[in-house]
């Protein structure tokens, strides 16, 4: 039954709704460039604490971690209700103005049974699927949204195909599907050998072990992965980049960043490994650095320096596929600031011709934490955000902080975060680029668009599944 389940979830996934829109977005990005007397952003409310939810089921109460928007303009997020009893939903707001909602008081798919006890933060593709972690007494599992309603993709206790003796444990929200008919999920799994940590690529022709701890690592030589970090990432191509610890702690690569590129699993960067920072600089990771991959099969990651100097102790890296480079540094100046020097980076994101955005905090001159989001683009670094601005909607209030777990971008470089005001209120916002913030056709850029079209082209006849309430 569950390897009938698993393909059959996988076929839903690879339809794509709007295609060729996708790729007119892209490609009328491209035409827009030169008209640089626009705005680099346009930032929208998306939804408020306080403001009524779609449906009549109550009003937004706390907006939980965890944003997604898809690169056919899709927006997700988990939010509490304000109603009696007190309820939560899954909300994805399409762009033709129709609202998908999986709300906790809903029945889950029959099969499963019993009643959501949580609701995970959904993760969506360009077809606008979306999967998300859900609570039900002994049987949580990972579901995926999609025109046609909602698929289990897996629960605890199920068996793992391809895996004997193996069955799915517990682990919350690290669930993603690509655009190509595959769901990538980090979870617990219980074996023979005890509970392993893995990351799983889910298909139509099954489960397939992207890694598992107790694997043999690519390095150091007699390694084996001793934790595997389930908040990975994944593109079309099925390449997946991810956070690893092996047994040998007191060598090159005791730690690093992973990539699983066509069967094989490779290293980005690894602990103790020279840095392409200074002299004698390696890279340090201490704590997870994030990693999140394009369609053109780049890498950005954050990583701490050693040996500690005055300045650049920890930077934002992009990897091409065959050389590491800084992006920024900390020391380096905040846009708009003569003074003013990053002190700390948040996770990134990474979309086509390699713009980042990224999240990071510094101190004014009275040493009052800003935090802020920022984007690079064609090595041009520009504001977004930061706290202390006025919000549009927000009634006055300030952007007070931001959320390190909730920040997205699509292919289009729209920009979903998390805002929490200065009167406690929170809530999800978008920020638009103009036309001068779109990237130069450059290789990356080039790949980018060339991956996505051809998405596209490959997907645009596919079934597509349908899902309103």
């Amino acid at each position: 039954m569950e390897s009938r389940r698993v393909k059959a979830v996988a076929r839903r996934c690879k339809g794509i709704r709007r295609p060729l829109a996708l790729a007119v977005t892209l490609v009328f990005g491209l035409a827009a460039l030169g008209s640089a007397s626009a705005e680099p952003f346009t930032l929208r409310k998306i939804a408020l604490e306080g403001e009524p939810a779609p449906g009549g089921a109550g009003s937004y109460s706390t907006f939980f971690s965890g944003a997604s928007i898809g690169d056919g303009g899709d927006i997700g997020f988990v939010v509490a209700l304000d109603v009696d009893p007190p309820n939560q939903a899954v909300y994805v707001l399409r762009p033709d103005g129709s609202v998908d909602s999986v709300l906790a008081s809903d029945p889950p798919p029959p099969e499963l049974g019993g009643s959501y006890s949580y609701l995970g933060a959904p993760s969506l593709n360009a077809a606008g699927d979306y999967a998300f972690h859900v609570g039900i007494p002994f049987k949580n599992s990972w579901l995926l949204g999609s025109e046609a309603g909602l698929e289990v993709i897996a629960s605890v206790g199920d068996p793992v195909p391809g895996l004997p003796g193996s069955t799915y444990a517990d682990n919350p929200d690290s669930v993603f599907p690509n655009d190509a008919g595959q769901v990538l999920l980090g979870t617990r799994l219980d074996t023979a050998a005890g509970s392993q940590t893995a990351l799983l690529l889910i298909d139509d022709s099954g489960v397939d072990v992207v890694a598992i701890k107790g694997d043999a690592a690519p390095t150091p030589v007699g390694s084996t992965f001793t934790v595997i970090n389930d908040e990975a990432s994944m593109n079309a191509a099925g390449t997946v980049v991810f956070f690893g610890h092996t047994d040998l702690t007191t060598e090159v690569g005791s730690r690093g960043v992973f990539a699983r590129l066509a069967g094989t699993l490779v290293p980005i960067a690894l602990e103790r490994e020279l840095a392409p920072v200074g002299v004698g600089r390696t890279f340090s990771f201490a704590s997870n650095p994030t990693p999140r991959i394009n369609a053109a099969g780049h890498t950005v990651f954050y990583a701490s320096l050693q040996p500690y100097a005055s300045s650049a102790n920890q930077g934002l890296f992009l990897h091409d596929g065959t050389t590491t480079s800084p992006l920024v540094l900390t020391g380096d100046l905040v846009p708009g600031s003569t003074q003013r020097t990053f002190s700390t980076f948040g996770r990134p994101q990474i979309g086509w011709g390699d713009v980042v955005v990224f999240l990071a905090y510094s101190y004014d001159e009275q040493e009052q934490l800003i935090q802020g989001l920022y984007r690079l683009c064609d090595g041009r670094l520009t504001t977004i955000v930061e706290t202390g601005e006025s919000l549009p909607g927000a009634g006055g209030a300030v952007l007070d902080a931001l959320s390190y777990w909730s920040l997205s971008m699509n292919a289009s470089g729209a920009v979903l975060f998390k805002a929490t005001l200065s009167d406690g209120r929170s809530g999800a916002y978008l920020a638009t680029p103009g036309p001068s913030a779109v990237p130069s056709l450059g290789p990356g850029a080039l790949g980018a668009l060339i991956a996505v079209l051809a998405a596209a082209g490959a997907m645009g006849s596919r079934r597509t599944l349908t899902l309103r309430r």
